[in-house]
């Protein structure tokens, strides 16, 4: 068990507050959970024994936060549906195939991360997803998606989409639909037709942080301009070596990563200069 007196929001990649805890226990030991079971809020079993879970889960009614990742599970546990405070969950790593749907019984719940998942039916998950009312954060990284679903339009309520690490070629004109979404993970999408999505994203009124990283990236496509609301971009370990900020691009923009580009010191004075934050 491990003891840590700080929110969750110390913990999450992704930003979402679990719960107003700000003293609470991560059990990562199903044995230990289970001797006080009504006290756990956090529960990371990624790396330990899952035996005798499906009947054990119900036993936590104050769990907020569940990591089931890297478990190779064939089947997500329907008993996951009984934690009525679950605020995130982690099933990243696994082999199954469809979500359970009585997981839309938990009203609560704002993040879920379904990373690394090359065996699920993202229709159906996202059909899935879409009934959770609370749902923010949604993480579907390095899944090998090849053509996002035009059914993410669903999920109306996110306001942060990792589709980073997929060989996605282009974005579903149905994602301009997402009015709520404020970040979005395209990093490691080198198949991406970065034009496309930018004419997309454009589209979307509160979009203010955009991560295009490791993308082999050489220049950015004229419609970059179209992000109006765009304040943080991330473009760290591309090949840009050159890079303009029109004056309304500035003004608007609060932080640049170019880290990694092989940039000289003149394109370097001049981002300088633009009184932008720039991490070089």
């Amino acid at each position: 068990m491990r003891t840590i007196s700080i929110t969750f929001l110390a913990l999450l990649t992704y930003g979402t507050i679990l719960g107003q805890n700000t003293n609470f226990s991560i059990y990562t030991d199903l044995t230990s959970a289970l001797k006080n079971p009504e006290k756990v809020v956090g529960l990371d079993l990624s790396h330990s024994s899952i035996e005798g879970l499906e009947k054990a889960l119900p036993l936590f009614v104050n769990l907020e936060y569940l990591n089931l990742s890297n478990q190779r599970l064939t089947q997500v546990p329907v008993a996951i549906s009984k934690l009525s405070k679950l605020q995130l969950l982690d099933l990243s790593g696994n082999d199954f195939v469809r979500l359970p749907e009585q997981l839309t019984s938990i009203s609560g719940l704002g993040e879920v991360r379904l990373d690394r998942e090359l065996n699920m039916d993202m229709k159906q998950a996202l059909e899935v997803l879409s009934g959770l009312p609370a749902l923010k954060v949604l993480s579907l990284r390095s899944d090998s998606i090849k053509v996002l679903p035009p059914t993410i339009a669903k999920l109306t309520g996110l306001t942060s989409l990792n589709l980073g690490g997929n060989p996605i070629t282009e974005l579903p004109e149905s994602i301009v639909k997402l009015k709520n979404l404020n970040e979005i993970y395209l990093d490691g999408d080198t198949k991406l037709d970065l034009k496309q999505a930018i004419a997309l994203l454009g589209q979307l009124p509160d979009l203010q942080v955009l991560h295009l990283e490791d993308n082999q990236l050489k220049a950015l496509p004229e419609n970059m301009r179209d992000l109006k609301q765009l304040k943080q971009l991330y473009l760290a370990r591309n090949s840009i070596r050159s890079l303009k900020l029109d004056l309304e691009q500035s003004r608007q923009l609060d932080y640049l990563d170019v880290q990694g580009n092989p940039m000289n010191n003149e394109v370097q004075q001049y981002l300088n200069r633009t009184g932008v934050r720039i991490k070089f």
